[in-house]
């Protein structure tokens, strides 16, 4: 466990069922004159955008929204979303939805400042300063963006997924309101939440891992481990809906300070290459990376076999318990399992493995160490 370590978060955090209600008052502390919402069509057909259009209606600003997102947001709509907010003349964003619109806002708020376009603002701090201010609110209980200093695109025309990594990009104020993500799906739920469990256990298992990441890796390891199928057979449920979206910010603190690790840097490629989307992907690896990582420190998987309340095993049978977890929930909710469950070819592995590669950015993280040979036996492993 690293023992020298900083901690990072957005400037404030609120938490509970109907705080989005503060999102007015949250708003006027910035003064704005106009105000950029950011979001999906799925927000929109939940309401979620009325409801924050109706909370905003007495400032007295320009209200613009901009909601030509889709999942896993091509990176021109970045673009697309600062252009209409320098018309504007934007000076607050807030980002409402899953990871993809609260990633085009975090995106959105650097090209509206600086000018230029997003590729100019690529990969690690890269951002020269502080952005347009944020309010970021999530209605899933998965990607955890609204906390990480991460915004993740997807370049269509070159089929990869490409990153901003700067601490300019964490969010002013992050609203979480548990009750806004009742209207998600059961599939979402689930995919939603193997993405947040896999950022916890990939956060944990960081070499990155400090105490104070640590704590809250793992009780997301807990808190989804305990609550994930109870949201996922009753989105209606109300303490497993506030338990998922407490998850899930504990595991979006957990890689903003940790890092993410093999499981990131090997879904990127899958991802670009077959139009999975992020959560299935980490769902379909996770597994697989675990067999890989564990012999470097059984006892990270111990504590994780405990937090997801399983029967307390040590070394390679606690490896396996997690695995065998992990496995049943993918079943469970009918995700991929498999490579070839997604149609990807084993002649592709070399592909993919050579972009797997580049992504050191978070394969530094990883605690056993990977070179090309051992991400090839990885991806082979899965089909």
């Amino acid at each position: 466990m690293n023992q020298n370590w900083s901690f990072n978060i957005p400037g404030s955090i609120i938490f509970g069922n109907n705080s989005l209600s503060q999102l007015s008052q949250i708003a006027k502390d910035f003064s704005p004159k106009s105000i950029c919402i950011v979001t999906d069509r799925g927000v929109s057909e939940a309401g979620i955008l009325n409801k924050t259009l109706h909370i905003l209606k007495d400032l007295e600003v320009t209200l613009t929204t901009f909601d030509e997102i889709e999942p896993e947001p091509d990176i021109k709509s970045i673009d697309q979303c600062a252009k209409l907010a320098r018309e504007n003349k934007v000076d607050l964003f807030v980002g409402v939805g899953g990871g993809s619109p609260i990633d085009v806002a975090k995106g959105a708020s650097i090209v509206a400042k600086y000018d230029g376009s997003i590729f100019g603002y690529l990969g690690v701090d890269n951002v020269p300063g502080s952005t347009i201010p944020k309010v970021l609110i999530p209605t899933t209980a998965g990607t955890g963006s609204e906390v990480t200093p991460f915004a993740i695109f997807k370049d269509k025309e070159r089929q990869l997924k490409t990153a901003i990594q700067s601490k300019h990009v964490l969010g002013d104020t992050v609203i979480i309101d548990p009750l806004l993500t009742h209207s998600c799906p059961p599939k979402v739920t689930a995919v939603c939440g193997m993405d947040a469990l896999t950022h916890a256990i990939e956060s944990y298992t960081s070499i990155n891992s400090s105490p104070m990441s640590a704590q809250c890796s793992i009780q997301a390891t807990n808190l989804i481990g305990k609550y994930i199928l109870q949201a996922y057979k009753n989105g209606d449920n109300v303490e497993a809906r506030q338990s998922m979206s407490l998850g899930s910010f504990y595991a979006g603190i957990g890689i903003a300070n940790a890092g993410s690790g093999a499981v990131g840097a090997l879904s990127y490629p899958v991802e670009g290459m077959y139009k999975v989307i992020h959560g299935i992907g980490n769902a379909l690896l996770l597994p697989y990376i675990i067999a890989y990582n564990s012999i470097a420190n059984y006892k990270k998987f111990e504590d994780i076999c405990t937090a997801l309340g399983l029967e307390s095993k040590t070394g390679k049978d606690a490896t396996v318990n997690v695995i065998n977890f992990i496995n049943d929930l993918n079943e469970t909710f009918q995700l991929p399992r498999t490579l070839g469950d997604i149609g990807a070819r084993k002649g592709d592995i070399k592909t993919l493995a050579d972009d797997a590669i580049t992504r050191q950015r978070i394969l530094v993280n990883n605690m056993r160490k990977l070179d090309h040979n051992d991400i090839m036996k990885i991806y082979e492993s899965a089909f």
